[in-house]
C-alpha cells in the first residue's frame, strides 16, 4: 500500500504533495480525534455504560461498554489488534478523566506521533 501512495504523490508537483501532505495530516490530528473520540467514547461508551450522553462528569464502569467501544474502534482501523489496544487506552482515559477532551487529546497525540513517523520514513500509508 505504501508504494501505491509514494508512486501517486511523487507523481505530483511538489506544491500539490505539499498541500495534500497538509491536508491530511490536519485531518489525522484534529479532525479524526474529535470525530472518532465523540463518537466511540463520547456516545457508544455512554450507551454502553448505563449514562446519559455526556461530555463531561463521570462514567460508570462497564466491562461490555468498554469491550465494544474498544473492538469497534480497532475494527475501524487497518491494524485492528492495535487500534482496539489505543481504543482501549482511550477509554481508559475517559473512565478516569472527567471530559472528553482528555481522550481526544491523548487521541491527538497518539497521532501526531504516528504522522511524525510517518514523515520521517516516508510511510505515508499510516496517515
Amino acid at each position: 500500500a505504501n508504494a501505491t501512495y509514494q508512486e501517486h504523490l511523487y507523481a505530483m508537483p511538489v506544491w500539490a504533495m505539499i498541500v495534500w501532505l497538509a491536508f491530511r495530516l490536519v485531518g489525522f490530528w484534529i479532525y479524526a480525534p474529535i470525530v472518532e473520540e465523540l463518537v466511540f467514547r463520547g456516545y457508544l461508551l455512554n450507551r454502553l455504560s448505563g449514562s446519559a450522553l455526556k461530555t463531561s462528569g463521570a462514567l460508570p464502569f462497564s466491562v461490555i461498554g468498554f469491550l465494544v467501544s474498544s473492538i469497534a474502534f480497532g475494527l475501524m482501523h487497518a491494524d485492528w489488534i492495535a487500534g482496539a489496544i489505543a481504543g482501549a487506552i482511550f477509554a481508559i482515559v475517559r473512565y478516569r478523566s472527567s471530559t472528553i477532551g482528555a481522550p481526544i487529546l491523548a487521541h491527538a497525540t497518539a497521532n501526531i506521533l504516528v504522522g511524525l513517523f510517518a514523515l520521517s520514513t516516508q510511510n505515508w500509508n499510516l496517515i
